[in-house]
């Protein structure tokens, strides 16, 4: 069984509390726990090894007998980040009883970043494939800059800016049609729009809307949509997508009415970026709706997004954002992330959430240890991101709650 060790929270030895030897514990963000040593190095990028299988508590590590068979036992060895052991997301264990550094591989390569190593391992130790998802973006301006995009991992997104030749559009829509392909237009090449309409297997669609024709061929196809700017008549662009599931408007900062999105009855996943919000109460009539993304944004009533129904919500850089006393009313919340809102003075409404799962608290300057401390007590939480403004703070939350870090905000 395994003894918890922490290491004093001191400006000196939080900078770097590991040495090479060190077992340490990585929260794979299920409730379980997966063992890794230091093996080379003790500056931000190191190296060590990894080793299954999971345990559900950090007691529950055998690390007597993960360490018997040494490196070759490992299920993943190779370069991460130890900004997680720095801050104590991944708390220490103990030291390896024999360890001798010449007798475990020294990694090159990439280093493997904060958030990377929890998803890798617990894929890994659940008996799945990890990959990570790329998708290659291409400025096209014939069909020859297309040569091997099908053999580009996670697909690719291609854009034009110019208007194509039937020929090459063609090109274009076969690459589509065996779905490797997202497909963005810009510039004068968005007069092609309706051509596009006839692609039946077009499922991702990225338009900017300064260019956009009065009228719009219907385009049932298209799941996921973004929009550059803000159209003149946005009700009218988004009655031609009826079968949205997911949206993303960056507005650049003009006025956006959000009952323009009333009649997308199937959109789960919506991402307002750098938009002056009104009518935000329009939301609710979105009954499909799950995941909430509200980014540099003024708001007409901040407060309203906490109340909705969803499952995620992140909020960041939000004016006027004062209090979060709607979320006592809600019971859908798995994820929340707060970013840069400096107006709160109150997080504990947080702690009445009977759902959460993943919490993202950053650039919350205003607030101390103790008004953070219910996180030591959220049953259900298994993800957690504290950036409350000073290094101590941190690493003493996350000293008495080590728990994954939540990956690039996705929602569920």
């Amino acid at each position: 069984m395994a003894s918890t060790r922490h290491a004093p929270i001191s400006l000196r030895r939080v900078k770097r509390p590991y040495g090479e030897g060190d077992w340490f514990a990585v929260p794979l963000g299920d409730g379980r726990f997966a063992a890794g040593i230091v093996t080379h190095g003790t500056r931000k990028a190191i190296c060590g090894s990894f080793f299954g299988p999971a345990a559900e508590s950090l007691a529950g590590l055998r690390l007597a007998a993960m360490g018997a068979g040494a490196a070759a036992s490992a299920v993943w060895s190779g370069r991460f980040s130890d900004r997680a052991l720095v801050q104590l997301r991944w708390p220490l264990l103990q030291r390896h009883a024999a360890f001798v550094r010449g007798e475990w591989p020294a990694a090159a390569g990439r280093a493997a970043q904060p958030g990377e190593v929890e998803a890798m391992l617990a894929a890994m130790l659940s008996g799945h494939d990890y990959r990570r998802e790329r998708t290659v973006v291409l400025d096209i301006g014939s069909a020859r800059d297309l040569r091997g995009v099908e053999s580009r991992a996670g697909g690719a997104c291609i854009q034009w800016r110019a208007p194509l030749s039937l020929a090459d559009l063609a090109t274009v829509a076969s690459l589509v049609e065996t779905g490797a392909a997202r497909v963005r237009l810009y510039g004068a090449a968005v007069a092609q729009l309706d051509v596009l309409a006839s692609w039946n297997s077009l499922r991702h669609l990225a338009l900017e809307a300064a260019a956009l024709p009065r009228a719009v061929a219907e385009f049932r196809q298209v799941r996921h949509f973004e929009l550059d700017g803000v159209p003149n008549d946005p009700a009218a662009l988004f009655s031609s997508f009826p079968s949205l599931e997911s949206l993303l408007v960056r507005a650049r900062g003009a006025a956006f009415d959000a009952s323009s999105l009333v009649g997308l009855g199937s959109l789960r996943r919506l991402h307002l970026d750098t938009i002056d919000l009104r009518s935000v109460s329009s939301l609710a009539e979105l009954t499909a709706l799950s995941v909430l993304d509200v980014t540099n944004a003024r708001v007409e009533n901040a407060e309203a997004l906490l109340a909705l129904p969803l499952a995620a919500l992140r909020l960041a850089r939000i004016e006027p954002l004062r209090s979060l006393a709607a979320l006592r009313s809600n019971d859908t919340l798995h994820v929340l992330s707060l970013v840069d809102a400096l107006d709160l003075d109150d997080l504990r409404p947080i702690a009445t959430l009977q759902r959460l799962r993943s919490l993202e608290l950053r650039g919350l300057w205003q607030f101390d240890v103790a008004d953070a401390a219910f996180v030591e007590s959220i049953p259900t939480l298994r993800r957690l991101f504290i950036d409350i403004g000073g290094r101590r703070k941190n690493a003493e939350l996350y000293r008495r709650r080590p728990l994954a870090l939540p990956l690039p905000f996705s929602g569920e």
